[in-house]
């Protein structure tokens, strides 16, 4: 006698990642469509930089001090800021949301950390590509005659950390949220694992704006302040941004 099997999944399991996924609501998909793409456009760009680069070392090309250092700052800002962090930040969403089932909690954060990182990334390839090069740490000693530079290179990379901290706040919202529910008493070890990379992300947005801040403003001259930074901190010029 002829059967049919059939694959049934056990009662209570999640449906597939993909599934899941497909079943965001509108603005969660719309969200992570622009992250996924700003991430791969810093990407690409910072490819292309590195490809440059690397056929001006071979001898290939030639460029004058100041283009070549151009291209190293595009190079290592595109990659290891921001193709990074916004990589990272789409994964840790696009995941909590698939966990959580019912798409992004505090979804106005969300969208609020992507402008925010938007527009740091669109500040710092404007910087690094008008301004003085200053490599990828934004070195101020490379333009102690343009503190305008380093100003909006270090405002680049403020808008970096604070969207990066909105967007890690709507994961742990979100990860926690069936919690609150009441539909879970623990959690899922991927669910453990976001809320762990979620306050990982914050750690590193802290870091960053406590590296760079000084460069913004802060240490502008004043009557009651200091025309460098204090020791210890990643900007030691005077900067005109953010007064």
């Amino acid at each position: 006698m002829d059967t049919i099997s059939t694959n049934v999944a056990p009662v209570g399991s999640k449906p597939a990642l993909a599934a899941r996924i497909k079943a965001l609501p509108t603005p969660d998909k719309a969200l992570l469509k622009l992250l996924f793409g700003a991430a791969l456009l810093a990407l690409v760009l910072g490819l292309i930089g590195g490809f440059v680069t690397a056929l001006a070392r071979a001898g290939a090309l030639t460029f004058f001090p100041d283009d070549a250092y151009r291209l190293l700052t595009l190079h290592g800002v595109s990659v290891f800021f921001y193709w990074l962090y916004l990589i990272q930040a789409a994964l840790l969403l696009v995941l909590a949301a698939a966990e959580n089932g019912r798409g992004l909690a505090l979804r106005p954060f969300a969208w609020l950390g992507a402008a925010l990182m938007l527009a740091g990334f669109g500040v710092s390839e404007w910087i690094s590509y008008t301004g003085t090069p200053l490599l990828y740490d934004g070195s101020p000693e490379l333009a102690t005659d343009d503190p305008r530079s380093v100003g909006f290179f270090a405002l680049g990379y403020l808008l970096l950390s604070g969207g990066l901290v909105a967007l890690a706040v709507s994961g742990i919202a979100t990860v926690l949220q069936p919690r609150l529910r009441g539909e879970a008493d623990a959690f899922t070890s991927i669910g453990f694992a976001l809320f762990a990379w979620a306050g990982f992300l914050v750690v590193s947005a802290i870091a960053a704006t406590n590296a760079f801040r000084a460069c913004c403003g802060r240490w502008a001259p004043g009557p009651s302040r200091p025309t460098t930074a204090p020791s210890g901190t990643s900007c030691s010029t005077t900067c005109t941004i953010c007064r």
